[in-house]
C-alpha cells in the first residue's frame, strides 16, 4: 500500500468538520465542491450550534502551503480568534452577501486563489471587518460580506481571499486542540492501522476495485449531533492533483469505521464525473425501482452472504438547494437482524454507497431528518 497518510488533525481548508458550519471559515472548500462537482460529500450535513458536521474532503499538498505562506501579526491573530469565538454560535450554512460574484468574479477568483495558494501572488491587505465600511468588507455580527455593486478589482477579490485564509488558519488552530483534546480523552480499542486494513479489504470486496496504489488518509473524526467518534478512512489517487488540474476523471473511495468495535459502518464512493452522471439520470420515480431492487438483493445474496432478506424501505431525498439529490434512490433492506442501505443513481446500475445499520429506532431518525418521499416501513 502507498503512502498512507495518518490526520490527527487536519487543516480547516481540508475539513468540513469543524466548531461550526459556515461558509465563511471555507471559501476554499465551497469553491472545490462547485468547481470539482463533490456534491456527494455533502449528503450528511448537519446545522447545530457547536456541532461537528459528519464530513472530511482531502488534504492536499497545497494546502499545506497556503498555511506556511499565511502570516499574521499578534493583533491579527486576536481579532481572528474573536471571530472564530463569535462564529462558533452560528447556525448558518452559507455566510449570507449582499450580492453574488458575477461569472467573471468567480471565475477570476479561483484563478487568483490557485496563485496566491502557490504564493506566486498576494494582496497588499486584508479584509476590512466591521459595519458600514468600504466595500468589499466583512461583518461578523450578522456574519456577511459585503461587496461593492461594481465588478471587484484583482486587490480586492485578493483581500476577500486573504481573510478567508487567515480565517481558515485561525480555525485550525482552535480545532486540532479540539480533537487532540477528543483524542486524549476517548479509549479508542481500534488502531489506525487496523481501521485502514478493514476499510480497505470491504471497499474492495464491496466495489471490485484495487487500492494499492491509492494514497490513504485517516483520521480520527467526530459527529457530535449523533455522539459518534470514529476513524473516517479516505482512499484517492496519488496523483489527484494533477488530476484535477489536468480535468482527468478519477475516483475516491470513503468509510467510516468504529473506533471500539472496528465496524465498517459505510462505504461511499465518489466520481470525478459524477455531477452530469446524476444531472443526466432521470427524475426518481419510486414507482418504477424493480431494477434497482433486483441488483441490491443479488448484491445482498452474493456479496454479502444475507439470509433471509427482506425489502423495507425507499426513499427519495429531498433537498431545494441541492435539487440533484433527488436523482438518487435509496433502499433499505432487512437481513437477518442487520439493516443495509443502498444509495444509486436512479436509473444507474452503479451503486455510490452502502451503509449498515444496527438500531432501526436511528435508522428511521436519519431518514425521517431529509425531505424525502419515502415508501414502506422500517420496524
Amino acid at each position: 500500500m502507498k503512502k498512507i497518510k495518518i490526520f490527527k488533525s487536519m487543516p480547516v481548508i481540508a475539513v468540513l468538520m469543524l466548531l461550526l458550519v459556515s461558509a465563511i471559515a471555507f471559501p476554499v472548500l465551497a469553491e472545490r465542491f462547485q468547481v470539482e462537482g463533490m456534491e456527494n460529500g455533502a449528503r450528511n450535513l448537519e446545522i447545530s450550534s457547536l456541532k461537528m458536521p459528519d464530513l472530511v474532503v482531502e488534504k492536499k499538498q497545497d494546502e499545506t502551503k497556503v498555511k506556511d505562506i499565511i502570516t499574521m501579526t499578534e493583533e491579527e491573530e486576536k481579532v481572528f480568534d474573536e471571530i472564530v469565538l463569535l462564529l462558533q454560535k452560528s447556525t448558518l450554512l452559507i455566510s449570507p452577501k449582499n450580492r453574488e460574484l458575477s461569472e467573471t468574479e468567480s471565475s477570476r477568483m479561483i484563478e487568483l486563489r490557485k496563485k496566491f495558494r502557490a504564493g506566486s501572488i498576494k494582496s497588499t491587505k486584508t479584509l476590512p471587518i466591521g459595519e458600514n465600511l468600504k466595500k468589499p468588507y466583512f461583518n461578523p455580527d450578522n456574519e456577511t460580506y459585503y461587496y461593492p455593486e461594481v465588478e471587484m478589482t484583482e486587490e480586492e477579490l485578493l483581500q476577500i481571499i486573504d481573510f478567508d485564509a487567515k480565517l481558515d488558519k485561525a480555525f485550525s488552530k482552535f480545532y486540532e486542540a479540539y480533537i487532540q483534546n477528543a483524542m486524549e480523552n476517548t479509549d479508542i480499542k481500534i488502531s489506525e492501522e487496523e481501521a485502514i486494513k478493514s476499510a480497505k479489504n470491504t471497499i474492495e470486496r464491496i466495489f471490485d476495485v484495487d487500492l494499492e496504489n491509492m494514497d490513504i488518509n485517516c483520521h480520527f473524526s467526530i459527529d457530535e449531533y449523533r455522539n459518534q467518534r470514529f476513524w473516517r478512512i479516505i482512499f484517492q489517487p496519488e496523483n489527484i492533483d494533477i488530476l484535477i488540474e489536468q480535468e482527468k476523471l478519477y475516483w475516491m473511495y470513503f468509510s467510516k469505521v468504529n473506533i471500539y468495535t472496528g465496524k465498517v459502518e459505510y462505504v461511499d464512493t465518489f466520481y470525478s464525473g459524477q455531477v452530469e452522471e446524476v444531472g443526466n439520470s432521470p427524475v426518481t420515480d419510486l414507482k418504477n425501482i424493480d431494477n434497482h431492487k433486483e441488483i441490491a438483493e443479488e448484491f445482498l445474496k452474493n456479496k454479502l452472504n444475507g439470509k433471509n432478506i427482506e425489502f423495507l424501505k425507499a426513499y427519495i431525498q429531498k433537498h431545494s438547494n441541492a435539487p440533484l439529490l433527488s436523482r438518487k434512490v435509496h433502499l433499505v433492506y432487512k437481513a437477518e437482524n442487520k439493516y443495509i442501505e443502498f444509495e444509486f443513481i436512479y436509473g444507474s446500475k452503479r451503486m455510490m454507497a452502502l451503509f449498515f445499520h444496527d438500531n432501526p429506532i436511528r435508522l428511521n431518525e436519519k431518514i425521517n431528518g431529509m425531505e424525502q418521499e419515502p415508501i414502506g416501513t422500517i420496524n
